[in-house]
């Protein structure tokens, strides 16, 4: 059992963190969660993952998956209930067979605050990013699913014909400057609506030059693939070994919550 990591629930919940300032690059990157891509494999206890590789030539020690999961909560974090992480870590590694996240996942989400310019004023919208996965072709890509933009007064909607490279994660989605470049094309790929619609509107708008898209300012990612469950995971830019991609919410629920936060929170439609 590592040393390193947290090695029980007491530690957690005892306000000790995990997380330690040191002075070694090395260190701080192996234990960093550098992208989505490594919180999935430390959650799903990868055996390829790079900081059990860490570990175990650094240190000769084993981690179990439960010490993975615990320390990809935000541990700076003082206000969590210890027995609703107790009663999830339990659900997660000790549920036979045990639940694991991926990619290719329908009910996970990016949700993007962007910012842009309206008429020469600053405004910012949500944006809905989904994976759409194509088993025929084994194509996947990052599609929009949910849009909402509070000073745009109409509805949103969901155009499924707006597709971005399916490891745009990786670069913070920086491809929807290309497609904020292009509304033609937007406009051309997304389905006909009965009514004005906030995005195809907004892409209009860009046509016109009265929007520019200028940048995406902060992600979160929305895991509702896990049975009662509703994950919330975003970026933490700590110097210590508790820093990146981390679980800054956990909340249970039901099919019916997973339904209203869906609404509520990603601004997707039924």
């Amino acid at each position: 059992m590592s040393r390193i990591f947290c090695t029980g629930l007491f530690l957690l919940f005892a306000g000790n963190l995990i997380g330690q300032i040191i002075p070694f690059d090395e260190e701080v990157f192996a234990y960093r969660v550098k992208q989505i891509d490594e919180f999935m494999e430390r959650f799903n206890d990868t055996d390829e993952t790079l900081i059990k590789k860490y570990i175990k030539e650094r240190y000769q020690a084993d981690i179990t998956r439960e010490e993975l999961i615990i320390n990809l909560f935000d541990l700076s974090r003082r206000d969590w209930k210890q027995e609703v992480v107790i009663r999830f870590l339990e659900d997660v590694v000790q549920a036979s067979p045990p639940p694991y996240l991926s990619f290719y996942d329908a009910d996970w989400y990016a949700l993007l605050v962007c910012e842009g310019l309206y008429h020469g004023k600053r405004v910012t919208f949500d944006l809905t990013l989904g994976v759409n996965y194509e088993e025929e072709t084994q194509a996947a890509s990052w599609m929009v699913k949910g849009f909402y933009a509070d000073f745009l007064d109409m509805p949103g909607e969901a155009p499924t014909g707006v597709a971005l490279n399916p490891s745009s994660h990786g670069t913070d989605f920086i491809e929807l400057i290309h497609i904020f470049a292009s509304p033609e094309k937007f406009m051309a790929d997304s389905p006909p609506v009965s009514q004005p619609a906030a995005l195809s509107y907004l892409m209009k708008e860009v046509a016109q030059k009265n929007f520019q898209f200028k940048h995406v300012i902060h992600i979160t990612y929305h895991f509702l693939q896990l049975t009662n469950w509703i994950m919330k995971v975003e970026e933490f830019s700590k110097r210590d070994t508790n820093a990146g991609w981390l679980i800054s919410e956990l909340l249970p629920a039901g099919q019916h919550d997973k339904e209203k936060y869906c609404l509520e929170v990603l601004h997707l439609t039924p």
